[in-house]
């Protein structure tokens, strides 16, 4: 965590294959702990997002099939994308 993020890691292979149940429980629980420490953040994004450029490039993959829209509608955040992605997790 800094001024500006905050990382949270789920411990998958990054092949496609879906998050569990309990990960995404696990996030959903962690992110509001941590809420009142970062009044600031209202955006969820993944390394996909970040690195993405206007060519559909990007430094980073992960985190393949995460339900990011899952994750955000739970804890309250918007999530956060270029402008020119298509989603913010890899395809």
């Amino acid at each position: 965590m800094n001024h500006y993020s905050i990382g949270i890691a789920f411990v998958h292979p990054n092949n496609g294959t879906d998050y569990t149940d309990e990960q995404y429980e696990s996030a959903e629980w962690l992110i509001p702990q941590l809420r009142p420490n970062m009044d600031a953040y209202t955006y969820l994004t993944t390394h996909y997002a970040i690195t993405v450029d206007e060519k559909g490039r990007a430094r980073k993959t992960d985190p393949r099939r995460v339900d990011i829209g899952r994750l955000a509608k739970a804890v309250d955040l918007k999530i956060w994308k270029p402008s020119y992605a298509k989603s913010a997790v890899c395809p």
